[in-house]
């Protein structure tokens, strides 16, 4: 709602056009106004005061219109901004009026019918900004749209979030290589590195110092760990930082006026019914880029709800600990031949304000004839369920009337839980804050003097775009606050907190994300990880482990003719020491088992490699852009669950599918896309092509990799990204 409050100030003009009404010598006129319409309804006194006309015109009305006296008009917001107690005044009444309308909304949840019977301009969310704008001042689309939106509610916040993601997407998404519908526009996805061009390796904290909202300030570890002090200029940044600078704007302007953008989403009045199609419909109706169920770009399109029903069982949590990443936190306990769920270490946190805390427990048994895990006891702030849980009639009933309560209010906040520690943990602090933006800024440095060295060559698709991603979302999440919803319904310093912790508490070392190492770690059995095995999140990721490492063994032995001559490479040693240097992950490796060291080894060179590739361009496609299956499944896998397990809150589900859509689901290169022409020279080329080979045959052929896409919860191998570039 106040995001268009601020596209309505920006777009109105500052005069008004229509005659004036005649007043006496000593007084003026005044007058509201919608969009270009102003009627001009008395006169009052010349000398009136700013904060006696200002509350006697707004208090009064809907946010959106405008107090106008003379010759000028203005937004209410603006006007009232400029004045502390007429802004509180404002406000209370404001926040009066909110209330009686909630209570009217409470007790109503939408459905499908109410997405089909709401009326709204449909031609408003198409076209450019510009033209956008000048349909939304005119008076149709005030008052049949923002009236009706805002005075009433229903789906107005879902309206508001396709038009700015309209208006958004193509700043995010159309960077070189990509256009409208994927087309290629004749331009390179990836450029040659600039012969002697630095990004400079910087910390967190100095790339973020001097934010309004300093998040790094009180959290040391942003002294250590490091990205990028800029993004490149081979790759295409202009559109993607013109795009942000409108939010910067958009932000700045919303907190010069008072308020918080993103606490626009703790109204939890607005409620959906468990009603997939009706969310659906909701949330992309109107968007203009891609339908639903297009999976296309970087969408794997709206396929979890079909995904998840299609098992034929009520039990969603051991669907998802079989056949998903968050099977990834799975442990196996061979006392009791269990595999179990742990997230108590999440019990501490407090969450947002209307919300489930984060945390619980579950246990798993293997049903060897379907080779799938089933729920055998869930256990969440107290409460436990076990047996035959699932069966429960009364817990059945209250679903069936879109209430959680019992086994399934505890299931779902489990699941919401399993978002939140993926998102905070695996994604943003082992991807992007620990590996992804050093791994570029250290080898593009290392490298700049020699950009055609054989190891320059090797990674560059594996280092694209990391910076870029990485310190935009970083500023999005932390200082805009949206990590609050889109990552866990947990305050952005509960977050950060968070993640602190596990930094403190389960610091991460590079070999254990060998995928040998994690599944002994987590005391996997052959029933697990063997051919016919159940776990097939991780028989995914060793089985590209290992097609890394031949290909950087390939490659190896294509460039360098001895062992001793790569080890004596003198810019290998530089990245390497420097590798060492800047990624945290590496230091921690114990050299004294023989998987890697700051002495450089053949063995350790490969295995680093492997596993930064595997968990940057793979893994990282499990925790982004796979997430389609679940951030656009509300209903099945939450990633927030009201304390009164009342329906679905609408205004964080319409603001998840509009982040996720337009600033996580990214367009960018693809590992089976045609690789140019300056990643490779003579017998090395044959090492990636036949990698490439490889992973076709695998998504052809290997039932492992064959649900994807529409029909599975992972991404299918064309659609892999190459490197962390979203």
């Amino acid at each position: 709602m106040r995001t268009a409050a601020l596209l309505l100030a920006i777009a109105a003009p500052a005069a008004a056009t229509e005659p004036r009404r005649s007043c006496a010598s000593d007084h003026v006129p005044y007058g509201r106004r919608y969009g270009r319409f102003e009627a001009w309804e008395g006169c009052w006194p010349k000398d009136i005061t700013v904060e006696a006309r200002t509350t006697f015109f707004c208090h009064e009305l809907a946010w959106w219109r405008l107090w106008c006296t003379e010759m000028v008009c203005q937004p209410c917001e603006l006007a009232l901004g400029t004045h502390e107690p007429t802004k509180r005044l404002y406000r209370d009444l404001s926040l009066e009026q909110e209330r009686k309308e909630n209570a009217r909304r409470e007790n109503h949840l939408a459905t499908e019918d109410d997405v089909d019977g709401e009326e709204y301009d449909g031609d408003l969310l198409e076209g450019d900004f510009a033209s956008s704008l000048k349909k939304l001042v005119a008076v149709q689309a005030v008052e049949s749209w923002f009236k009706n939106l805002l005075s009433t509610g229903k789906l107005a916040f879902a309206w508001v979030n396709t038009w700015s993601s309209n208006f958004l997407f193509r700043f995010t998404n159309f960077v070189d290589g990509f256009r409208d519908g994927d087309a290629e526009n004749g331009v390179t996805k990836w450029n040659k590195p600039v012969a002697g061009e630095r990004v400079g390796v910087v910390s967190f904290a100095d790339q973020f110092a001097g934010l309004k909202n300093d998040f790094s300030s009180d959290y040391p570890f942003f002294k250590e760990y490091f990205t990028g002090g800029r993004v490149p200029s081979w790759e295409d940044n202009e559109e993607h930082k013109k795009g942000m600078g409108y939010l910067d704007v958009g932000i700045a302007l919303a907190r010069n006026f008072g308020f918080e953008p993103i606490e626009s989403l703790y109204d939890m009045s607005d409620r959906f019914a468990f009603d997939n199609e009706g969310i659906i419909k909701a949330t992309w109706n109107g968007f203009k880029y891609l339908k639903a169920r297009d999976v296309a770009m970087a969408s794997n399109g709206v396929h979890g709800v079909k995904v998840v029903e299609s098992y034929g069982t009520r039990d969603t949590l051991g669907v998802l600990m079989t056949d998903s990443v968050f099977s990834a936190h799975l442990v196996y306990n061979s006392a009791t031949d269990r595999y179990e769920l742990d997230l108590s270490n999440l019990e501490g946190y407090t969450p947002l304000e209307g919300y489930m805390k984060i945390g619980g427990k579950a246990v798993f048994k293997l049903d060897k004839s379907l080779n799938r895990l089933n729920t055998t006891e869930l256990v969440f702030f107290g409460e436990t369920f076990s047996g035959n849980f699932h069966a429960d009639a009364g817990t059945e009933a209250a679903y069936q009337n879109n209430q959680l309560v019992g086994w399934r209010k505890a299931e779902k906040a489990i699941i919401a839980s399993l978002l939140s520690l993926t998102n905070l943990v695996m994604h943003v602090k082992d991807l992007h804050l620990e590996l992804a933006a050093a791994f570029q800024a250290v080898s593009v440095d290392s490298f700049a003097d020699d950009v055609d060295h054989p190891l320059s060559r090797l990674l560059r698709p594996f280092i694209h775009r990391s910076i870029q991603a990485t310190n935009d979302n970083f500023k999005l999440l932390f200082d805009y606050n949206a990590a609050e919803f889109s990552l866990s319904p947990l305050p952005t310093q509960e977050q950060l907190k968070l993640i602190d912790t596990f930094i403190k508490d389960e610091p991460l070392a590079l070999e254990d994300l060998d995928m040998a190492n994690y599944a002994a770690k987590r005391n996997m059995p052959a029933e697990a990880t063997g051919a016919h095995g159940f776990w097939r999140w991780h028989k995914r990721t060793a089985a590209i482990e290992a097609m890394y490492a031949k290909m950087m063994n390939c490659y190896i032995d294509a460039n360098w003719a001895t062992e001793a001559e790569l080890l004596n490479d003198v810019a290998v040693q530089k990245w390497w020491g420097s590798m060492f240097d800047h990624i945290p992950a590496l230091k921690r490796v114990n050299p004294d088992n023989g998987w890697a060291g700051r002495t450089l080894t053949r063995k350790g060179l490969v295995n680093v490699l492997k596993v930064m590739t595997t968990w940057l361009s793979w893994v990282h496609e499990d925790v982004g852009h796979s997430a389609a299956a679940y951030v656009y499944n509300p209903v099945h896998t939450p990633m927030a669950v009201p304390a009164d397990g009342k329906g679905i809150p609408f205004r964080m589900v319409s603001f998840n599918v509009a982040a996720y859509r337009g600033f996580v689901f990214l367009n960018r290169a693809k590992l089976l896309d045609a690789p140019p022409a300056d990643w490779h020279v003579g017998k090395d080329e044959q090492c990636y092509l036949d990698f490439q080979e490889a992973l076709r045959d695998l998504g052809d052929n290997n039932p492992d990799f064959a649900k994807c896409g529409a029909d599975g919860f992972y991404s299918c191998v064309d659609q892999v990204e190459t490197a962390v570039s979203s």
